[in-house]
């Protein structure tokens, strides 16, 4: 092939990576309005290459009405094994259909866990005030890899919406739309305390000037069925 080997090669690598965004993606797309009709938000999709093989993984969450519960909280925003093995039935059955997944896969159903994936404006506005961990598609001045304290999101003049992250000081301004991944990055000191949540509350009630906040960590169930 001579000459053209290399951009042959690169080309193919390109493909592959758009394809395995491109079945998240359509697979958000299919799942999501299925997950709400039951009740549920389809937090994130992704599709990847682990060491039994390709794995369709979905996570999902409660929808809520009203305040939404805290981040270290399980309260009424838990997904039990059940839920779980529902959804994961519907859009099975969905995938089944539309069937544009080429390779056998597993498909994986669970809640988003204490390190929830952080995907829409809304999951970034919920974790303003604590830590994430940012991936871009692209790196932006060579940086690719973010994490930081999320500090606020704002609606876009050309459209869109972007996520402001201060990083050991340094402000920056991420285009959700360019970001690959993200996930909240959670206290862990909070969260090997569960007990300590109620006890900061009752200080909060009768020392409001020393009250610090401290939380329960949040419970995660899954599923899993093979695919082709």
């Amino acid at each position: 092939m001579g000459l053209n080997s290399p951009p042959f090669y690169f080309s193919k690598i390109a493909h592959r990576i758009m394809s395995v965004e491109s079945i998240a993606a359509k697979t958000l797309a299919l799942a999501g309005p299925a997950c709400a009709a039951a009740g549920y938000e389809l937090v994130d999709t992704r599709f990847t290459m682990d060491m039994g093989g390709w794995v369709l993984r979905l996570y999902i969450d409660r929808l809520i009405e009203g305040p939404l519960p805290d981040l270290y909280e399980p309260g009424s925003a838990t997904v039990d094994l059940a839920a779980c093995e529902r959804i994961s039935k519907e859009v099975s059955a969905l995938l089944d259909v539309a069937d544009f997944i080429p390779q056998a896969y597993s498909l994986e159903v669970s809640s988003p866990g204490i390190d929830r994936p952080l995907r829409t404006a809304a999951h970034f506005r919920r974790v303003i005030g604590h830590e994430a961990k940012i991936s871009l598609h692209e790196p932006i001045d060579g940086r690719k890899n973010f994490r930081g304290l999320v500090t606020g999101v704002t609606t876009l003049p050309m459209g869109g919406d972007a996520v402001a992250i201060n990083c050991d000081g340094t402000a920056f301004t991420l285009v959700i739309a360019d970001i690959d991944h993200a996930k909240f990055m959670p206290d862990w000191d909070i969260v090997m305390r569960p007990g300590q949540r109620a006890q900061g509350k009752a200080n909060h009630q009768q020392k409001p000037a020393k009250a610090k906040p401290s939380h329960q960590q949040a419970s995660a169930e899954s599923v899993e069925s093979a695919r082709k």
